[in-house]
């Protein structure tokens, strides 16, 4: 460990890198500071570098490289400041005009998606300003004649990417910012017009991407299997269904539907078989370098993601120290590739594909090797062992980050990756040979046919897993803390394996025994019941929970629980909430349910049929709860009920859910929107 760990001194300017842009998340650390530390750091070393007393000089090396985490530290505040996206201060009307750079478009049956970048916008007033900020666009229906590149102007009214701001809720504002988008337009139909063209690497990347797509969805291939190999070939994962999705994850093989490391390992495999003449011919260096040329064209025509980054650079690394007869090590190339990526754009850090991709490669560095079983001359054995060896670990590394992210875990994915990743790299290169027969004409029936019976096969084998009793454990909550303490004690036994000191193995149970004490701590604390009225665009949810771990679920129309189930996961995890029954027997005939939230009266108005009823005294309640299903106003209700406080589901229209915001402002009443103002709830002991 310690002769790896001195030929991998990229980690020793990653680290502090790494610690700086967390500082600059958190902490809000401004450039300012960041300037002068560097300063002070670059006038630190070269004071250090001119000590001359040996007894000044003890321990010299460590003290000089003091200054040096100090600038790593402060380059990655600076670069992540960089990268902050500014608010938009300019005056909004419907006047306000701007100019837009296409950077990706995706269609659905509704509407066409896009990534735009906004250049400029003129304001009410004909003030021109500079915008120069990413959005997420939806322009209503569909205009298939956009592309990449294209330049538009539109209707400009953008709106800050918000939470829901339900309990326990995935932050999707965070996980978009972290992307660079902090706003999203809408643009009506007819309300933008394309006023240009400009080609970029990147658009020109997309377009590729875009007419490789089109080809494949245009083939022989069954429907799935089109949306299946779009994924593994292209990286467009926008197609597939949910509950393909949902079987390739509970089996585990959810990661050969991404690109990574693994499609761009298969890729220069393929190349170096396909071209072994040259090793024969002695010009090895030729071949490597037409490997690397193709694995930097298949990162091109598919978009770039983080992984495919990562994995392009690691096998530059490695190439060009073989032409170059230079020893490398892989950990260092690994290091390499999260630096460039992390300097590029520091949020990849918090990225899930970032985390999933450096953390599974990065475990199967440290240890496959240390867990090889049998001899490499028992070639068959040996690969078969190493298949599964390589499985195990990089599921070691990942299976956490997987449980904190989506709240399961697969228990048998190393047996659904070994059936399946021995065919893969066949699968993914007759998938590319079928493009390319595709990009010259040929129908390729056959091979057409092969790729529908390897796609079968898959589902197959992931429906099968599944069908075995507790193949997958759902309901898995990890906290931060834990996340950390359980990466921090792998990391202590890592090195127990490799230095076999004992101090480390005790480090190693010592961390185990905290995170252990703090999952009691948390379970202790957390509530015995308690009600939350969730905050959804389509329906109006509202759960009851106690001890029992029962779940009571209101809403004004049907919903389908596993649906409800998944976007909630989080909270039912942490709750440990297992079992979800529908409450049907307190919906009244005239529209309204009545329900006791904790030590609170809830009336939740779920139809127009109230109107036709007469009550002979005002009912009295703590919350009044109107969903898009009444179309009457609050002074129609108020001689039904005297309320405490008037609460908007979140499926009410934003235009009516102002008009009755203003009615409870002139009625002087408590309004709640929760569209606005996240769900309402509270918990008990």
């Amino acid at each position: 460990m310690k002769d790896t760990l001195s030929k991998t001194p990229i980690l020793r300017i990653l680290f502090p890198y790494i610690i700086g842009i967390l500082a600059a998340f958190h902490l809000n650390i401004s450039t300012a500071y960041a300037i002068c530390t560097i300063l002070l750091s670059i006038m630190a070393y070269v004071f250090l570098l001119k000590i001359k007393s040996p007894k000044l000089r003890i321990g010299h090396n460590y003290i000089l490289s003091i200054p040096i985490l100090a600038t790593c530290f402060s380059i990655g505040i600076i670069c992540t400041n960089i990268h902050r996206t500014d608010d938009i201060n300019i005056t909004l009307g419907d006047s306000t005009i701007a100019n837009a750079y296409i950077l990706k478009v995706s269609d659905n049956d509704f509407s066409t998606n896009l990534h735009i970048h906004v250049t400029t916008a003129i304001d009410s007033c004909g003030n021109n300003h500079e915008i120069n900020q990413k959005m997420t666009a939806w322009i209503e229906g569909n205009d298939y004649s956009i592309t990449e590149g294209d330049i538009i102007t539109f209707k400009f009214n953008p709106q800050s990417i918000t939470n829901l701001k339900n309990p326990e809720e995935f932050d999707y504002a965070k996980y978009m910012n972290n992307k660079g988008f902090s706003y999203h337009v809408f643009i009506n139909d007819g309300e933008y017009k394309k006023i240009g063209h400009e080609n970029s690497y990147l658009s020109h990347s997309r377009c590729m991407q875009r007419k490789l797509k089109n080809m494949l969805l245009s083939s022989q291939l069954s429907p799935d299997a089109k949306s299946f190999y779009c994924a593994i070939l292209l990286g467009d994962v926008s197609l597939l269904q949910d509950d393909i999705k949902q079987e390739f994850s509970h089996a585990g093989i959810a990661h050969i539907l991404a690109l990574s490391g693994l499609h761009i390992g298969i890729i220069a495999l393929l190349l170096n078989i396909f071209l072994f003449p040259l090793d024969i011919l002695g010009h090895k260096k030729i071949k490597l370098f037409f490997t690397l040329l193709a694995t930097i064209a298949y990162a091109y025509i598919t978009g770039f993601s983080v992984s495919v980054i990562r994995a392009t650079i690691m096998i530059g690394f490695v190439i060009f120290s073989r032409i170059l007869y230079r020893k490398n090590t892989s950990l260092n190339a690994l290091f390499s590739s999260a630096l460039f990526i992390l300097l590029i754009n520091p949020h990849a850090l918090f990225d899930i594909g970032f985390q999933f991709s450096f953390c599974s490669v990065f475990f199967i560095l440290l240890l496959a090797q240390k867990f090889t079983v049998f001899s490499p001359k028992q070639k068959l054995i040996h690969y078969t062992s190493s298949l599964v060896t390589i499985s195990a670990i990089s599921m070691l590394g990942t299976v956490w980050l997987t449980a904190f992210y989506f709240n399961y875990i697969s228990t048998l994915s190393i047996i659904s990756n070994f059936l399946i990743l021995p065919l893969l790299p066949i699968i993914v290169g007759c998938g590319i040979i079928f493009l390319i027969l595709l990009i010259i004409g040929f129908k390729a029936t056959l091979l057409a046919t092969a790729l529908n019976t390897s796609f079968s096969f898959i589902t197959d084998i992931s429906t099968s897993i599944n069908q075995i009793p507790h193949s997958h454990i759902d309901n898995i909550y990890i906290s931060p803390l834990a996340l950390c303490l359980i990466y921090i004690a792998l990391l202590l036994l890592i090195l127990f394996i490799h230095k076999h000191r004992i101090s480390y193995l005790y480090a190693f149970m010592a961390v185990i025994a905290g995170s252990f004490l703090l999952d009691i701590a948390e379970t202790n604390e957390l509530p015995k019941g308690g009600y939350v009225i969730f905050n959804s665009n389509s329906n109006t949810p509202v759960l009851t929970f106690s001890n029992s771990k029962s779940l009571l679920l209101l809403c004004d129309e049907d919903i389908d629980i596993a649906s409800f189930s998944n976007s909630h996961r989080n909270f039912l995890a942490k709750y440990n909430i297992n079992d979800i029954k529908i409450d049907s027997i307190t919906h009244s005939k005239n529209g309204v349910f009545y329900k006791m939230l904790g030590d609170k009266k809830a009336a939740i108005i779920s139809s127009n049929e109230i109107k036709n009823y007469s009550f002979t005294s005002r009912i009295e309640v703590d919350y009044l709860v109107i969903t898009n299903k009444y179309y009457g106003d609050i002074i129609g209700l108020l001689d039904c009920y005297d309320p405490h406080m008037i609460i908007l589901s979140g499926n009410i229209y934003y235009k009516k859910a102002d008009l009755l915001i203003n009615e409870c402002k002139e009625l002087n009443l408590r309004v709640h929107n929760i569209r606005t103002d996240g769900a309402v709830y509270e918990f008990f002991n």
